[in-house]
């Protein structure tokens, strides 16, 4: 009872300031112990925030890329499989290599060589060189240049010489030398054997 009889001595000014220390010292302790350390906390976690959603959008940009790269290699898969589809297995080699000696001879040139050299791998895809030598006329090499291109094959025609021979009533002879090459497929399977 005493400090309320103290209280009551005391002048309205005195206990209004005493009331207002008392309300910025509550404010001060809630502002140092309770709103300083949440607002750390706050920064602390929008930080952690801003670092996941950094994440979030690599992790968006890796899909995107993603979704990208797997359409290029399906592209690519088709791309390779209409290849393939082109590209003999080597079994079908010896067939083409007739095919071309054939070739030749429906185009009415005379086939004076004939030579398959040796088969070359090259990565997927293998190479049979075949050396050439045969007489005819202009036309006839056209056309045979034509059938070999009308294949559904890859016959590459290369190293093409042409002297020319001698004349006649559907003009000059040649002799040509040339390599025609067949490309052939090497499945992966067998790329990996040693």
């Amino acid at each position: 009872m005493a400090l309320a009889d103290s209280l009551k001595n005391l002048e309205p000014w005195k206990i209004w300031a005493a009331v207002g220390g008392l309300i910025v010292i509550v404010v001060l302790a809630y502002w140092y112990f309770s709103y300083t350390p949440m607002q750390e906390q706050i920064m602390a976690l929008d930080q952690k925030i801003e670092k996941l959603d950094t994440k979030i959008r690599a992790g968006q940009a890796a899909k995107k890329e993603y979704e990208k790269f797997s359409e290029e290699i399906r592209s690519l898969e088709a791309k390779l499989d209409q290849t393939i589809a082109i590209l003999p297995q080597e079994s079908a080699v010896e067939r083409i290599v007739k095919q071309v000696e054939s070739l030749a001879l429906q185009s009415n040139l005379e086939v004076n060589l004939f030579d398959p050299g040796n088969r070359n791998k090259k990565g997927i895809y293998g190479v049979q060189p075949i050396a050439l030598k045969m007489s005819g006329f202009y036309n006839d090499l056209c056309s045979f240049a034509e059938k070999v291109a009308q294949e559904d094959r890859i016959i590459n025609l290369t190293d093409i010489t042409l002297k020319q021979k001698g004349g006649g009533n559907r003009g000059f002879s040649l002799d040509v030398k040339m390599t025609a090459e067949i490309f052939w497929f090497i499945p992966r399977a067998q790329l990996e054997q040693p």
